[in-house]
């Protein structure tokens, strides 16, 4: 199925809200929101002068990789911050935006579990990647030491294994909509507030949890889902 298919498709699936878990529901959706994407960069893309031959080359590219499969959740971010700077006439801000927007995105493939390091997300992404969560964290996010990254991990991937053996339907939803865990520490914030997870439709694909929150493998497990049906 491709997202020409998707994108022609009468919409009555997407008005599918029942509430049992479904993968193949799971994929036309990340399907939908990426042709949903290609369509408003190609609106931007016509907005444009017309580019020269190597930029053409660029915007066929992403518009090709976004129809291939799932995509980075760091390209959607990307994409938000040049939508905004368009909006507020941040000309050279939308510039390299669009550069940036234009690089090699590699093939989303397997689940990623990182922390907030450029290193793993790209460039300047640790901090793009909290501006966009702000609304939905009302505390700061802090990147996770080596060593409390893999013990997370390690706890994240037996949560995982759980809702597998347990409850495939509910896993394979979760894997069609989530490409990238992010594991943080709570920061500064509210009295008494502390955070689970969150997820914001700006980082499409991404999910993002205190790993400092974690319970036994059951609660991470059940923390899993409660967060895949956030994003679905």
């Amino acid at each position: 199925m491709t997202l020409e298919t998707i994108s022609e498709t009468p919409p009555g699936w997407a008005a599918n809200c029942a509430f049992a878990p479904d993968a193949l529901r799971g994929a036309r959706l990340d399907m939908a929101v990426r042709a949903g994407l290609a369509d408003s960069l190609t609106n931007i893309f016509d907005s444009l002068d017309p580019p020269g031959p190597a930029d053409a080359s660029r915007r066929a590219a992403l518009l090709d990789r976004l129809a291939a499969g799932p995509v980075s959740p760091g390209l959607f971010a990307v994409y938000v911050d040049l939508v905004l700077a368009i909006f507020a006439d941040r000309d050279r801000d939308a510039e390299a935006l669009l550069d940036e927007l234009l690089g090699p995105w590699p093939v989303s493939e397997g689940l990623r579990i990182v922390t907030l390091d450029d290193a793993e997300l790209g460039h300047g992404q640790s901090a793009r990647y909290q501006q966009l969560l702000s609304d939905d964290i009302a505390c700061a996010i802090e990147s996770l030491r080596p060593d409390a990254l893999k013990a997370a991990a390690g706890r994240l991937t037996q949560g995982l294994d759980l809702l597998q053996a347990g409850a495939p339907d509910l896993f394979g939803e979760f894997r069609a909509l989530v490409r990238q865990v992010v594991l943080v520490a709570p920061g500064a914030g509210p009295q008494g507030f502390t955070f689970g997870g969150a997820s914001t439709f700006s980082l499409w694909g991404a999910l993002v949890l205190n790993a400092e929150g974690f319970g036994d493998r059951l609660g991470i497990a059940v923390s899993l889902a409660h967060e895949a049906a956030h994003t679905h």
